[in-house]
């Protein structure tokens, strides 16, 4: 089954060579107008041009240097350290006891 479902995917993702266009320009399936406002979004979505501002190795340290950066870090960590609980919590409970039997609480006293 799983050889089924990766063969597929495989082949969607060797069609995406043929089927997706590599710029706005020589997309034959938009026409001259949707071409144009596609071209209007992309500049308009642009921040800035990464080639006139800062080196890869500026932006790299100033991203270690910004707390919010070491904050989605931190985030991320406690994320997957609550995360690991469902997977690992069983097995350990399960070591701490010497034997396979369930313990019951004593007789609980109902109070009313």
């Amino acid at each position: 089954m799983f050889i089924v479902e990766g063969v597929a995917s495989a082949v969607v993702g060797l069609l995406g060579f043929w089927f997706l266009p590599n710029r706005i320009e020589t997309t034959k399936w938009l026409s001259n107008e949707e071409r144009e406002m596609a071209q209007n979004r992309m500049e308009r979505d642009r921040l800035i041009n990464a080639q006139e501002h800062e080196s890869v190795w500026d932006a790299l340290k100033n991203a270690v240097m910004d707390w919010r950066t070491w904050l989605f870090c931190a985030m991320q960590n406690f994320h997957y350290a609550g995360l690991s609980f469902i997977n690992f919590l069983p097995t350990s409970v399960t070591s701490l006891t010497s034997s396979s039997t369930i313990m019951k609480p004593a007789n609980l006293v109902a109070y009313t």
